[in-house]
């Protein structure tokens, strides 16, 4: 049963705070410890979760894994240090923008070629394929 909080002179009732000073935080205390009580009950009676055995038979891999591992050229069973992995990355970015480049380059070469081509003939590329099919 709830006790009425003591009346002030001016006949309102007191705050919550000013109850758990009063009492030195006494109900407090007592309040979060009677959770905690019962949260830790409730666990104890609980099952224990079962977490699934690591596998620590290599052959049950994933065969899948393995493969595609292999075909990038890393072994399953010793992985790269970070300093093999960095290495790896800043040659697969050269790569790639060596690749960048080089169709950058054809593009550039294609399109000068085009435009000899437009100024030795001194006509527009459309205007010079509709004047073809027209003779």
């Amino acid at each position: 049963m709830y006790k009425l909080p003591p009346q002030t002179k001016m006949n309102r009732p007191m705050r919550t705070s000013q109850l758990y000073i009063q009492d030195n935080n006494g109900t407090y205390t007592q309040l979060y410890t009677q959770r905690f009580e019962t949260i830790k009950a409730v666990s104890n009676k609980r099952t224990p979760t079962v977490r699934p055995q690591q596998i620590e038979n290599p052959t049950m891999r994933n065969p899948k894994h393995a493969a595609v591992l292999a075909d990038i050229g890393i072994v399953y069973d010793q992985p790269l240090t970070p300093i093999e992995v960095a290495t790896r990355r800043a040659e697969r970015i050269a790569k790639e923008k060596q690749k960048t480049a080089q169709a950058a380059a054809v593009s550039i070469s294609c399109a000068l070629s085009q435009v000899k081509i437009e100024v030795f003939l001194d006509v527009d590329p459309c205007c010079w394929a509709s004047s073809l099919s027209s003779a």
